[in-house]
């Protein structure tokens, strides 16, 4: 039974508002807020993050564990057990979660050991809207993340590149959804619940 939808891709690519879109279309879904030392921006939705200093996320850090944690940008991005074993207290409950592509293996390992399915969990990756980079078939140029200076390409072709070659690595072993935002975000969102017939 599907108990985590996990949502990641390249920044700007509309996540929080595509996981709002999700929240606001099923029934007992439940959006396991994650923590951040980044500034609020005027675009974020309120209720998806907790937004702390550095001192406030290394104390919740060690006070509480987190199920993953990286360091992207500058700055620190994680989501504790705590936050998660909510949507595990209620049988019907669907977590909906915002995460780097880079957590989905670990993300699915923690669900898996924790409900005994291994498709309790599905990762779904957002593609960018306007820019046509990426498609499911193309052939990558061997960019490694350290490159990303050295790349002529602007920054954020590099990201979702680098992005989307993990998360289809990861696809590998954790069932993955590949969905575009071209229209809208609640559109996005329709397409995923169709995709995965909830």
């Amino acid at each position: 039974m599907l108990k985590v939808i996990s949502i990641s891709g390249r920044t700007h690519t509309d996540k929080q508002e595509v996981l709002r879109a999700l929240h606001d279309r099923l029934h007992d879904a439940r959006i396991v807020l994650s923590d951040t030392t980044r500034d609020p921006r005027p675009t974020d939705i309120p209720h998806m993050r907790w937004h702390r200093s550095y001192s406030d996320y290394n104390y919740v850090r060690r006070t509480s564990p987190f199920l993953w944690s990286v360091h992207h940008a500058g700055q620190n991005y994680g989501t504790s057990a705590f936050a998660l074993d909510c949507v595990f207290r209620k049988p019907n409950t669907v977590g909906l979660m915002n995460v780097m592509p880079d957590v989905v293996l670990e993300l699915n390992r923690v669900v898996t050991e924790r409900t005994g399915d291994p498709e309790s969990h599905v990762a779904v990756f957002i593609l960018s809207t306007g820019d046509k980079i990426m498609t499911r078939n193309r052939r990558f140029s061997g960019v490694r993340v350290g490159l990303i200076g050295e790349d002529r390409r602007p920054k954020t072709a590099v990201e979702e590149e680098y992005w989307y070659l993990l998360a289809s690595l990861n696809a590998e072993r954790v069932p993955t959804l590949f969905v575009r935002n071209n229209v809208t975000p609640e559109r996005t969102a329709e397409v995923i619940i169709r995709r995965l017939g909830l």
